[in-house]
């Protein structure tokens, strides 16, 4: 058994992937706000002046390699449909969100959005302190949407989590990021369920938090170039061998 070949084959798929060594990649966190409407298959945003697909920067002050960007600031963000979009299905959109000047060149693909976890128990019963609920999407399965009472009982708020890809054109900074939209409102969620039966879909403000932890993403061709090696490796282990 030969484990220097397998060795070689490891490290010339290492050694030439350089595309999996990041030194630079995206960190940091940052904070934006505005309204959104939401269906039980779309979700369509606008920032405090109505602007359609628009967000606001919020405080606090973003940090890491988000730092530059201003408060008050304003990017772009897309509509969501959950059609094209799934929920616990990985999908790239490219653009989803494009951050405002001076980094107007920093942008996250939305790849993943994650299924709420509350289950629908508790949907339809009788408003109370506490309570949690999961509203299925328009196609009978669990939506994004985290709903939750208060401790009174009076209030809800409901959340929902993605993953995404945030680049700055350059795919060695490639990183992963999270968020998490959140919105509050001033009646218990079953009243909120209630309109969206009756309306087809609820508005209000709402506020996320983004998280880049410099998680980087290799490159295709960098993983290709690691495979290669390690067949190589493989390739050379078998031959050794057969011929022993």
């Amino acid at each position: 058994m030969n484990r220097a070949s397998i060795a070689f084959g490891i490290a010339l798929g290492l050694g030439t992937g350089g595309g999996l060594a990041h030194a630079a990649t995206i960190n940091g966190i940052f904070q934006i706000d505005g309204s959104m409407t939401a269906s039980l298959n779309t979700i369509t945003w606008v920032d405090n002046s109505d602007a359609a697909e628009m967000f606001v920067i919020g405080p606090p002050t973003p940090t890491g390699s988000f730092s530059a960007v201003a408060l008050n600031s304003e990017g772009t963000i897309e509509n969501l449909n959950l059609t094209a979009e799934p929920v616990g299905i990985a999908f790239a959109d490219p653009d989803f969100m494009v951050l405002p000047s001076p980094d107007g060149n920093l942008s996250v693909t939305l790849t993943y959005i994650y299924a709420g976890t509350d289950g629908q128990s508790e949907c339809a019963a009788a408003p109370a302190a506490g309570q949690q609920c999961t509203p299925l999407d328009a196609n009978g399965t669990p939506g994004p949407f985290d709903l939750q009472n208060s401790s009174s009982g009076q209030t809800s708020s409901a959340s929902f989590t993605f993953q995404g890809v945030v680049t700055d054109g350059n795919p060695a900074d490639n990183s992963v990021i999270n968020g998490q939209f959140s919105v509050n409102f001033d009646t218990p969620y079953q009243s909120v369920l209630a309109v969206l039966a009756t309306s087809g879909s609820v508005s209000n403000t709402y506020s996320a938090t983004f998280s880049a932890e410099g998680t980087a993403t290799p490159e295709p061709s960098g993983i290709l170039l690691m495979l290669g090696g390690l067949l190589v490796g493989a390739g050379l282990f078998r031959k050794r061998r057969l011929t022993n």
